[in-house]
């Protein structure tokens, strides 16, 4: 018994094969692994409504590519959760939802869908962790519908054990003067597939996409990040920081796609990436892709060491080279981790990096 894929992530303008970032296949053996049988755990404000329920979007569409992701998911989940927060609703602590993968439940295969009713406003956290695993597995796809006016804020942190393979894709339909801001923290597991596909389809919506990356070991991991503008004074920003250490591997595939009718529409997309090993591969692929005249569109791509001048001064003030690496790479990190309202979920981020950096 096996679990395969195949072209998945793939970029929406594909480019030379052997460059070997246009898509991913890959097959995961089911031996060994044991189907996720507990229950995520939820922390829930009073206004906000959760069902254990598989709900299929109705009014929005899931996108082409990432089809392939829905349909495994939709025939082989293991784990349900279907949000609504009602209109009007303003809830005043986040959502949290919390899965936690262990030998005996090491196969997660979860689907969320997130409805934000019209001129409501929550945080939903979704947390990804593991002990105690000599292999996992994780699949999930998460759904956000924004209704009109309403803002969504999604904030994603996967620290699965260091054998896990994660497959995990989020699409976001917006209406009009809605606002989703998506914070993907890909910081463990042995290869991740990631992807998010925003669609800013009702006039004046916006979208926000951060991604946090770190690549250790011989691990690898590959990212397809897209933003559809297409309607009306539309405006999407894709920012991504990531640090790569010894022999890891990752490919970030981003996308910003003007669409016939998104005039008066701005976006822009942005990479940092620090690299503290000679052994460390990093490919970047970003995308503008234009279908309208009147639009604004930027894009910037940063690969390079830790600056040798501020490691100096921080070396100088009696840390040594690890510490010094370390707060550079937090400082990266930070305009993206300070979006966390907890702080307790932020300072486990932070713990993690740590230890991922230096061990």
């Amino acid at each position: 018994m096996g679990i395969s894929f195949e072209k998945i992530n793939q970029l929406q303008v594909p480019t030379w094969n052997w460059l070997k970032i246009n898509s991913v296949s890959l097959d995961v053996a089911e031996n060994g692994l044991y189907s996720y049988s507990k229950e995520a755990r939820l922390t829930l404000p009073e206004n906000v409504r959760a069902e254990r329920l598989f709900v299929q979007p109705k009014s929005a569409k899931i996108p082409s590519s990432m089809k392939q992701n829905y349909d495994f998911i939709s025939e082989n989940h293991n784990s349900s959760v279907a949000l609504t927060i009602p209109e009007g609703a303003l809830p005043d602590s986040p959502i949290i939802i919390d899965y936690f993968l262990d030998k005996d439940n090491s196969l997660l295969n979860d689907y969320i869908y997130i409805k934000a009713e019209k001129d409501s406003e929550a945080t939903v956290i979704i947390k990804y962790g593991g002990d105690n695993c000599e292999d996992a597995f994780h699949s999930g796809f998460t759904f956000v519908e924004a209704g009109e006016n309403a803002k969504v804020k999604l904030i994603k942190v996967q620290m699965l054990p260091k054998n896990a393979l994660h497959i995990d894709a989020v699409a976001v339909w917006s209406k009009d003067r809605a606002a989703a801001e998506i914070i993907l923290n890909e910081l463990g597991s042995a290869r991740t597939v990631a992807s998010c596909n925003i669609l800013l389809k009702g006039e004046q919506s916006s979208g926000n996409l951060g991604g946090i990356y770190i690549g250790k070991g011989q691990e690898e991991m590959d990212f397809n990040y897209r933003i559809e503008l297409a309607a009306k004074e539309t405006e999407g920003d894709i920012t991504v920081r990531g640090t790569l250490t010894d022999s890891s591997k990752k490919t970030l595939k981003s996308t910003l796609d003007f669409m016939t009718g998104a005039s008066g529409s701005k976006g822009s997309e942005e990479e940092t990436v620090l690299t503290l090993s000679d052994k460390a591969v990093n490919l970047s692929a970003p995308l503008l892709l234009c279908g309208e005249d009147d639009v604004e569109g930027r894009h910037a791509t940063s690969t390079g060491r830790p600056d040798s001048g501020k490691l100096h001064y921080l070396m100088c003030r009696g840390f040594d080279r690890r510490e010094a690496e370390q707060l550079l790479v937090e400082a990266s990190f930070t305009p993206l981790l300070s979006k966390i309202e907890i702080p307790e979920i932020r300072q486990e981020i932070k713990e993690y990096i740590g230890v991922s950096i230096h061990g």
